[in-house]
């Protein structure tokens, strides 16, 4: 239910309320098996107040599903996010087991049929991961991003944060003879 943007290009309000229906971030985690938390080193967040800091969360597990339960909020109330396990790909070619991992872009370039070097940007912070269940998702951001002045956004604020990062998400598929991959967004 996600609202689309008239344009091209998100307007400061259309960015704001954008940041406010998404949330994508990655990083490194740790694991206190006695205490029932796992905690999120945050290396890269859409919000850019939260890039480099710890998110603690108690987990549980009931069968095939992970229970995530934040801290609890001024309120009193606690969250419980439930996640169900993707099962793997019944059968996984040599390809799909050489592609299947967790990814840091180093470079960024852009090159004609012919090989030629078109351009180069440095590289961004980011991942690419690609799973045995066929489920892949890429986070990108920019470096240097600025953190908001307060705790919400202005609207010039996130349509900044949206224009210096990335993530997207979905299945994808491999074609083995023709040496490409498909996701599907």
């Amino acid at each position: 239910g996600r609202q689309k943007y008239a344009g091209a290009q998100p307007t400061p309000e259309e960015a704001r309320a954008a940041l406010a229906s998404y949330a994508a971030y990655f990083g490194t985690f740790t694991v206190n098996d006695g205490e029932g938390v796992v905690t999120h080193q945050v290396h890269g967040n859409l919000n850019p107040n939260n890039t480099g800091t710890d998110q603690k969360r108690f987990f549980e597990f009931s069968g095939n599903r992970l229970i995530l339960k934040p801290p609890r909020g001024p309120t009193g109330a606690q969250a419980r996010l439930t996640w169900e396990r993707v099962p793997d790909l019944p059968r996984l070619t040599p390809t799909h087991r050489r592609l299947i991992g967790f990814w840091k872009q180093v470079s960024s370039e852009r090159r004609k049929f012919d090989g030629e070097l078109f351009r180069s940007n440095p590289p961004r912070a980011g991942v690419l991961i690609l799973t045995a269940a066929g489920q892949m998702a890429v986070h990108l951001m920019q470096p240097g991003r600025k953190k908001y002045a307060a705790a919400q956004p202005a609207p010039e604020e996130a349509q900044e944060a949206l224009s210096t990062y990335a993530s997207y998400f979905g299945p994808y598929a491999v074609h083995e003879t023709e040496r490409f991959e498909v996701t599907r967004q």
